[in-house]
């Protein structure tokens, strides 16, 4: 597995839409993280390549903050513009990634969430199936914060209050996101674990 590039959009309205800043490559791995202020409102992913998105993990819910991840196997490839839409409309931040080296199929391995309060956000651990695995990691706080990446961990995408973080698994072990903000609140960390291609 191979971080390619992302992109990042906040506001606060129905839809936000974010564009990759380079054409995507055909066969990639797009990961989606968001994390928007209600407790009801829902979400979906779409994207101008017609990409199929499917939910990895959440929607996990602390308080009136939801967040979840998402993602789309075997990218049609192309400039790509990827579009949250929500049910309602909500202050939101928007997450989008491209990851190479990556299974054309069932590639999502493990998953873990949790909630909590205070600066150190921590999602439980999952367990990597081989060596090349993607590490995904994404935090959301209620806070308006600045974001330090947890250990072994590299921050791709940061606003004032979610963040992005991944690694590159060295074998089959266990691994949970681990974030630091600068300000206590009400946070959530998602964990998403992805399978590499053979030989990646």
């Amino acid at each position: 597995a191979t971080y390619v590039q992302s992109a990042k959009g906040n506001g606060a309205s129905l839809t936000r839409s974010v564009s990759f800043p380079a054409s995507t490559t055909v066969g990639n791995l797009i990961v989606v993280s968001a994390g928007w202020t209600s407790s009801t409102a829902t979400a979906t992913v779409a994207d101008s390549q017609s990409n199929v998105y499917q939910s990895a993990v959440g929607p996990a819910v602390n308080g009136s903050v939801r967040s979840q991840i998402w993602y789309a196997q075997s990218n049609v490839g192309g400039a790509n513009t990827v579009t949250v839409t929500f049910s309602a409309s909500v202050g939101h931040n928007v997450l989008i990634h491209e990851y190479s080296g990556m299974a054309a199929s069932n590639s999502l391995v493990a998953v873990s969430s949790a909630i909590g309060s205070g600066t150190a956000l921590n999602s439980g651990s999952a367990v990597s199936s081989s060596a090349g695995d993607l590490i995904f990691g994404y935090g959301n706080t209620s806070a308006t914060v600045a974001w330090t990446a947890g250990s072994g961990f590299i921050l791709r995408q940061s606003m004032n209050r979610g963040a992005s973080e991944d690694q590159i698994a060295a074998g089959a072990s266990s691994y949970a996101t681990t974030l630091t903000a600068s300000v206590s609140g009400s946070w959530t960390a998602l964990l998403a674990i992805f399978r590499a291609s053979s030989g990646s």
